[in-house]
């Protein structure tokens, strides 16, 4: 039985070692590229979750059995790509470009795109039904603001993404998935100026309106933004645009603790594969973050979408108290008396009970934040944390306002990196609030199921630069310097060794780190 269990695992397509094992059911890929392929066989045997659709409630997964973290719940590929509406972006690369008069445009509908996109597969059907309507951007309105230019003046993009739906003949499967208990009838994105614009503008008639709007809510819901593509030196080449999915996707619920997590795949950055982010009970509702702006206090998300999580509806949200005030007649901690409710700033005392109208006092440290909020200035942002968390501050020290200055401080200090010799003139005090504050913000990233890769990156990147500058200045001896590299480095290797659940661009930024980290190390230990 043990030569059994020691048995190396075999990829079920090649036979080659597998290097990727299902946590649920052990089945075995050599990599990413087969684990795609033969995900429609592999989902079928192992079944980890069902469709609930209950009358007059949105539809829901639900897990059927117990779903251990790392496990692979299902893929999806959109099917098709296009602008989000976040700002003007070329219709090609969806890369973000300035629409002004000395915009290289579309020789055939005007639209404003990147040089080399301009015979873009992407854009060819909508450019031919524009030529066919008679319809060309204004070159006039290019000298206004891009969100104040005709079509753009009803969420830029959206409709630009539903009009690559229909003319890809992807309709009737978005048709086929329309349910009116699972969206919101009253949706701000659905202007009624959108089916004009299909209808009228692009002469598209064969569409009926109603069809539109049910085809564009349900995209609403299954909108994936694109992640940003990194070249190898860590770089983003920003992509402002979205994915329509038409796989579960659309039937995961949002939530501020997400047990899944939406990662692109490394082979087609495109393609998402659902991870469960932490061991899921039988029974158990899927849902994930659609909102980013988990670090905020429930009642700023509250703003944007009412969520009765068990992040929300806990005043002191999992214990880590982002949104809570420290009680100046005792050493208590104030916490909101109606988390649900955003507009009601009383808190109450855990200790004493005593409540209190915090309003006032919001609204100055949010000021005082701002001003500060281009973190240029290191000793200020220090000061505005050490004040409002010291002795005499108002902030408990997971204040979200104080997570963002520490955020601002981290990043500053590291962006010097990248200007030489900048970072070692660094006094110490300054690096040990570096890697003191990126210590408490992985704590707390971790504890939310947020990604803190980036955080970890910069920790490691200036920790082991300062090893080989103290090395180099005598200061650390060749032992002491190897010893803490060699740490670093085995924390590394485990973080790579977990690949399978990481998104492309945390893949890469943790390659990059290994890869900083055996440089620093062959510096010290060069080899013979």
């Amino acid at each position: 039985m043990s030569g059994e269990a020691s048995k190396p695992k075999r990829c079920e397509l090649c036979r080659r070692k597998a290097e990727i094992v299902c946590p649920a059911c052990s089945r075995s890929y050599c990599g990413e590229k087969h684990e795609l392929q033969d995900w429609r066989d592999h989902h079928n045997s192992c079944p980890a979750y069902k469709l609930v659709q209950e009358p007059s409630k949105p539809s829901y997964l639900v897990a059927t059995r117990k779903i251990p973290e790392g496990a692979v719940l299902f893929v999806s590929k959109p099917l098709v790509v296009g602008p989000n509406g976040k700002g003007p972006v070329c219709l090609g690369c969806l890369c973000p470009i300035i629409y002004d008069v000395m915009s290289d445009k579309c020789p055939l509908c005007k639209w404003p795109m990147c040089f080399l996109c301009l015979q873009s597969e992407t854009h060819k059907l909508e450019c031919q039904a524009m030529q066919n309507a008679g319809f060309s951007f204004d070159e006039n309105a290019l000298r206004g603001r891009w969100h104040n230019n005709g079509v753009f003046s009803i969420f830029p993009g959206i409709w630009l993404l539903v009009a690559r739906v229909l003319l890809t003949g992807n309709a009737p499967v978005l048709l086929k998935m329309y349910r009116k208990e699972d969206h919101d009838i009253c949706d701000a994105r659905l202007h009624p100026g959108g089916a004009s614009f299909i209808r009228d503008t692009l002469k598209l008639k064969q569409f009926g309106t109603d069809d539109i709007y049910r085809v564009t809510r349900v995209l609403l819901k299954s909108l994936i933004d694109l992640n940003p593509t990194r070249d190898d030196y860590n770089q983003s080449k920003t992509r402002m645009g979205s994915g329509v999915h038409t796989s579960d996707v659309i039937h995961l619920q949002h939530s501020c603790l997400p047990n899944i997590k939406l990662i692109e795949t490394y082979e087609e950055p495109e393609i998402l594969k659902a991870i469960a982010a932490a061991d899921i009970a039988e029974g158990e509702m899927l849902c994930n973050a659609k909102y980013n702006f988990s670090v905020f206090c429930t009642r700023e998300r509250l703003f944007a979408k009412l969520c009765t999580c068990l992040r929300c509806v806990d005043p002191t949200e999992l214990g880590l108290y982002l949104g809570s005030y420290r009680c100046q007649d005792c050493p208590g901690t104030m916490i909101p008396k109606w988390p649900l409710q955003p507009l009601l700033l009383i808190y109450t005392c855990e200790k004493c009970r005593v409540s209190k109208d915090c309003l006032p006092l919001e609204v100055k440290i949010n000021q005082e934040l701002v001003s500060l909020m281009d973190g240029k200035d290191l000793y200020e942002l220090a000061k505005f944390i050490d004040k409002h968390t010291g002795p005499k501050g108002f902030l408990h020290c997971n204040h979200y306002r104080i997570l963002i200055a520490k955020l601002c401080y981290c990043e500053f200090v590291f962006k010097q990196t990248s200007t030489k010799g900048a970072a070692f003139q660094f006094s110490t005090s300054v690096l040990q609030r570096f890697y003191k504050y990126t210590h408490e913000l992985m704590t707390v990233f971790s504890k939310l199921r947020l990604e803190s890769y980036v955080i970890d990156y910069q920790s490691k990147m200036m920790r082991s630069r300062h090893i080989v500058h103290d090395w180099v200045k005598g200061n650390l001896s060749t032992k002491k310097a190897e010893v803490q590299l060699s740490l670093m480095l085995q924390e590394a290797q485990v973080m790579m060794n977990s690949f399978r659940i990481m998104d492309r661009n945390e893949k890469i930024t943790i390659m990059n780190t290994y890869m900083e980290l055996f440089s620093c190390w062959q510096r010290i230990h060069p080899p013979k």
